[in-house]
Order: structure tokens, then C-alpha cells, then sequence
């Protein structure tokens, strides 16, 4: 099941990418915007265990998501790679 209430596995494309849109240093927190056949989709991860990976992203920079993030957010790998355009 996606993460996504509503969006169906067929409609999503977990290939597309990323639209770093904002950063928030105090908590640590980044807002995604989808791409692609993802527009209108938005999502917003807590990187405050991982103060090394919130510092890599960059406002308007386009990146790629691991796609088990968007099957089970509780299943959250600590090792899953952000892949910058």
C-alpha cells in the first residue's frame, strides 16, 4: 500500500523525481513536491536522526526518492540513499 491515501499503485510513478520545495533547520524537516506524473503530491520527511543527510538537500534541487519510502513509512531503512540530478 502506498503512502499516498487515494493514489493508486498504477497512477504513481516511483521513478519520477523529487522537488526539494522547503528545508526547516530548526526541525529538521523537508518538503518534497512530485514531478511528473506525481504532481500534486507532497511529501514531508523528519530528518532530525540524520542531521548529516537533511544538510545534502538544497532548495529547487530535483532528487531521487527510494521507492520502499513510499510503500510503509514505518519501515524506514536508515540506509537508503538520496540520489541527487
Amino acid at each position: 500500500m502506498l503512502y499516498f491515501p487515494g493514489i493508486s499503485e498504477a497512477d504513481f510513478d516511483e521513478t519520477a523525481p523529487w522537488l526539494v520545495v522547503k528545508t526547516d533547520d530548526l526541525d529538521r524537516m523537508v518538503l518534497f513536491a512530485g514531478q511528473g506524473g506525481n504532481s500534486g503530491l507532497e511529501l514531508e520527511l523528519n530528518f532530525q536522526e540524520d542531521v548529516e543527510q537533511f544538510k545534502t538537500f538544497v532548495l529547487g534541487e530535483l532528487i531521487q526518492l527510494p521507492p520502499t519510502l513510499f510503500r510503509d513509512p514505518e519501515e524506514m531503512d536508515d540506509s537508503m540513499e538520496y540520489e541527487s540530478f
